[in-house]
């Protein structure tokens, strides 16, 4: 039995050292090509080659032509440069560069190559322009003529990016040594596939200094040309410097003060809430609204009942005071009926018409509290941002740098997730930073997922396909892209700097939040035997500064609270939520209160 074994032995390794009689001390008993081309001239290869060393190795050497020779019908032999970049293999290598090639040496001190082993080549090759002017053309040499052995068992994987009708017809081969034309049918086979792929298979052994090459003529304008004058360096350099001057913007003309609270148990005097609100977020908005709804009742202008269903708001007197906003709001709540319910607000024009115009009014307090020379670099630094933004967006667009993907379909959808990422960024930053309620909170979050969901994930799932290998190439772009635009979205919401009255008013405010939070029960109960209505007093100012779902419950636990006379009902923390919540609700725009108006199937916020 052993002799039988061994007479096999010796007859495989005969044949492998007839089949392998070359200059090498291996063979190649399977070779793999697949090739993935893409509208800028470049081609993702990759290779998985099988060898069997005959004898100990200490190296395998793939060697890559960077001025491979080019064939034509008429043999006419033309010399053209390309470009190799990004090769991966699944073994440690080292690279070498002469002037006509980059040689790959899989080499290992430790290890003896023998046997079988199996091999993984990738990488990127860049075709120069074709000499063609009435046309465009793919060659490409799939096995190189530089191998010193014999290769069996050849197949390959042609992918281009666009289909063409008459593929079959214009795609051509040759097979055999470097003065061949052409192919004999029997030595190879192959078919077209949706007009854009190819597949074959060699069906001989190649000898020493053999190949295989492939050459397609193409409608004229098939590639695109590349932008010569961007490149990634010059991206990371752009972004980076657009991101810098944004920093410094910020660090420069919209940095504020150290702000150090002023510690007092009281609001700034002879303001309302709404202006506190103003003057401590820097901008108005509902929140505003609800909180003066909530300062009018306190002031025994109206009452707020609850019923334990719905809420509804009884007017007690007419307005007697001077605050444009207030008088106003007053007007608004009670223009036909000393009565209304929150839901006959909700339907309203007239109701959210006014408050619409009542927060416009309040913003203007901006003008008083933040420096007018940061005031117009904010509109320079929004000019920067989104200079940031469209150029990250354009990067996005064009993965392979082609001018021609610029004012395609394909570059005005993926707009969508540029404008998304940019969103949710901003959406994102408020989230983590804001103190406000769990609820508001909650309504950001949804948004973001909604928002995400629609212009980031459906629009980069359905699109992602036509541009992959663009974009997983670009992707470190991209990332560092948005990272920039975050930081400047950052400082952008930190831009207004604030003026000595700013800082003073924000001093004031911020003591009197920190004492609420931080108060001992002694402290408030002392107070509230001073003003037995000093609970009512700060819970309008509580609520616009985000803390009325903290203090309320505080407030509760205390002997001498009593719930504010200007609310009907069991008034608790959960119950006043309720109703602030509802409240937001009713100044949200909507069809019913003509915040949002449907015009042909379209709705856009007035």
């Amino acid at each position: 039995m052993k002799k039988v074994v061994l007479l096999f032995i010796a007859i495989f390794v005969n044949i492998l050292f007839s089949l392998c009689a070359n200059a090498e001390n291996y063979c190649i008993t399977n070779y793999d090509v697949d090739l993935n081309v893409h509208k800028n001239r470049t081609v993702d290869v990759t290779e998985k080659i099988d060898v069997f060393f005959l004898a100990p190795s200490k190296e395998f050497k793939r060697v890559f032509p960077i001025k491979p020779q080019f064939f034509y019908n008429n043999l006419q032999k033309k010399n053209q440069n390309v470009v190799i970049s990004d090769i991966q293999i699944n073994e440690p290598y080292t690279l070498q560069q002469t002037n006509d090639a980059i040689i790959l040496k899989i080499e290992d001190s430790s290890k003896i190559l023998m046997g079988p082993k199996n091999y993984q080549i990738k990488y990127k090759y860049k075709m120069g322009d074709d000499f063609l002017k009435a046309s465009d053309e793919f060659y490409f040499n799939i096995i190189d003529r530089n191998w010193n052995t014999t290769i069996d068992n050849i197949k390959f994987r042609i992918k281009l990016p666009v289909p063409y009708l008459y593929l079959l017809q214009t795609a051509t081969f040759s097979l055999g040594r470097i003065d061949s034309d052409g192919y004999n049918t029997r030595e190879l086979n192959y078919f077209v596939e949706q007009n854009k792929i190819i597949t074959g298979k060699v069906n001989r052994i190649l000898s020493p200094k053999e190949g295989l090459s492939v050459r397609i003529l193409l409608p004229n304008s098939y590639f695109v040309k590349e932008i010569k004058f961007i490149d990634k360096n010059f991206i990371f350099l752009f972004i980076s410097i657009l991101t810098i001057i944004a920093f410094l913007m910020w660090f420069i003309f919209g940095r504020d003060k150290k702000i150090i609270p002023i510690i007092n148990c009281y609001p700034p005097k002879n303001k309302n809430s709404a202006e506190i609100g103003v003057e401590y977020k820097g901008v108005a908005s509902s929140k505003e609204i609800v909180s003066l709804v909530l300062y009018l009742a306190n002031k025994g202008y109206i009452e707020i009942e609850d019923d334990g269903i719905s809420f509804s708001i009884r007017k007690l007197k007419d307005y007697e005071g001077q605050n444009s906003y207030e008088k106003r709001l007053m007007s608004a709540l009670f223009k036909n009926s000393d009565f209304v319910t929150l839901e006959d607000l909700q339907y309203s024009k007239s109701f959210y018409r006014n408050c619409v115009a009542i927060i416009s009014s309040l913003n203007n307090i901006k003008k008083y509290i933040f420096d007018k020379t940061a005031n117009s670099f904010e509109k320079l630094f929004i000019l920067v941002v989104c200079i940031l933004g469209i150029f990250a967006s354009i990067v996005y667009i064009l993965g392979d740098y082609s001018l021609s993907l610029l004012f395609s379909p394909d570059a005005f959808l993926l707009l969508f997730p540029v404008v998304g990422i940019m969103v949710v960024l901003t959406f994102l930053y408020q989230l983590i930073l804001s103190n406000e309620t769990h609820i508001e909170k909650l309504k950001k979050l949804m948004f973001i997922i909604f928002w995400g969901s629609m212009f980031i994930g459906i629009p980069t799932i359905l699109l992602l396909y036509k541009i992959y290998n663009a974009f997983i190439q670009n992707i470190i772009i991209l990332f560092y892209a948005m990272v920039c635009l975050f930081i400047s979205v950052i400082c952008l919401f930190n831009m207004p700097k604030r003026n000595k009255q700013g800082i003073m008013l924000l001093a004031q405010i911020e003591g009197f939040k920190k004492f609420l939070e931080v108060a001992e029960k002694s402290k408030i109960e002392f107070l509230i035997a001073e003003n037995r209505n000093y609970t009512s007093d700060v819970i309008p100012f509580a609520y616009v500064l985000n803390i009325a779902d903290k203090i309320i419950p505080l407030f509760e636990n205390l002997s001498l609270y009593s719930q504010p006379v200007w609310y009907r009902g069991k008034m608790s923390g959960y119950s006043f939520l309720l109703f602030v919540s509802k409240m937001e609700k009713v100044l949200e725009p909507s069809v019913e209160n003509g915040g949002i108006t449907r015009n042909s199937g379209s709705i856009y916020k007035r």
